[in-house]
């Protein structure tokens, strides 16, 4: 979508994919990235929009506390360079579960960028059981070796308000994440042009779901939206030796750098992501975190209903 702002001309993207974090959002960026009529900046996530001229927010990485940045941005030029490769008439996309949690920031910086046009911009979200959501995004932080906490310390209010002040990301807020009624109210209220899904009824039926997705982005359905390929699945690591492994993989390193050089981001994340599936193992939630987080989002699943206007009776009998 090219946008008039401030006298300039900017090519933004035509639909966003904004959350929620763990609900099947990198498996639908990588299905639609490989539409022949659809462009996607090379690697998922780059939060522009929630972090634009601010600084980068920090990331538990042992001692460091650091974040990698390789990929975010918070520069309008560094975003505009993500869609530089784009061919002519492709529609341009891009994911960040960042902006579904942070709405305010997130919607604002959009509006800002695209004025008037906004109304144009198609919004994309997947909305995942939020109790299993929750479980699922701190096995996947455990697995990255980059949350030391145990799951009733991590899902605190007491740590999640000192993290947050701390200037950690975002994504330690594991309840706050799956607190969607607010966040889906905000977005469908900024635009005209935005749709729900929900996970567990999305990949039920995938051919339905992914024909709607084509119907509402106006591309013709094509067999590569219909992979039933697993991408970024979240579990424990295995053992010791796992945990070996990984923190090898995932700490920074001379042999990594090169790698980066000759190989491409997509047959390198092909490789990360068969090697972590040999490394982690599914683990079933505790009963005693499902009665809590439980009775912490069935009031929230009350209004979403309310705010949706349909039943989300499938959640309440898949916890």
């Amino acid at each position: 979508m090219i946008v008039s702002n401030k006298g300039k001309r900017l090519q933004l993207p035509d639909f966003l994919i904004p959350g929620a974090a763990r609900s099947g959002t990198t498996k639908l960026f990588d299905s639609l990235s490989r539409h022949p009529s659809l462009f996607f900046p090379e690697q998922k996530e780059p939060t522009f929009f929630s972090l634009w001229k601010r600084p980068f927010p920090k990331e538990w990485k042992g001692e460091s506390g650091l974040i990698p940045t390789d990929w975010q941005c918070n520069t309008l030029d560094d975003y505009l360079n993500l869609f530089n490769k784009a061919k002519p008439g492709q529609l341009l996309g891009e994911g960040s579960v960042w902006y579904l949690y942070d709405h305010a920031t997130a919607i604002a910086n959009i509006l800002e960028l695209y004025g008037a046009a906004a109304r144009d911009l198609k919004i994309l979200i997947m909305l995942r059981n939020p109790i299993t959501r929750a479980w699922s995004h701190y096995l996947l932080k455990t697995a990255f070796q980059r949350e030391p906490l145990s799951f009733e310390e991590a899902i605190s209010e007491t740590t999640i308000t000192r993290r947050l002040a701390d200037n950690m990301n975002y994504t330690y807020d594991y309840i706050g994440f799956g607190r969607y009624a607010e966040q889906i109210n905000a977005w469908t209220q900024a635009f005209p042009r935005c749709r729900v899904w929900i996970f567990e009824e999305f990949f039920q039926n995938l051919p339905k779901h992914m024909k709607q997705i084509a119907d509402f982005l106006e591309i013709p359905m094509d067999p590569v939206l219909l992979s039933k390929r697993k991408i970024n699945p979240s579990g424990r690591l295995r053992g010791s030796a796992a945990q070996w492994i990984a923190h090898g993989i995932l700490k920074p390193s001379r042999w990594k750098s090169a790698l980066k050089k000759v190989l491409p981001y997509p047959v390198r994340r092909k490789m990360k992501l068969k090697m972590w599936k040999r490394l982690t193992r599914p683990e079933p939630m505790p009963d005693s975190f499902r009665r809590n987080l439980t009775e912490i989002y069935n009031p929230e699943i009350d209004r979403l209903e309310e705010l949706l206007g349909r039943s989300l009776s499938i959640w309440r009998g898949s916890v």
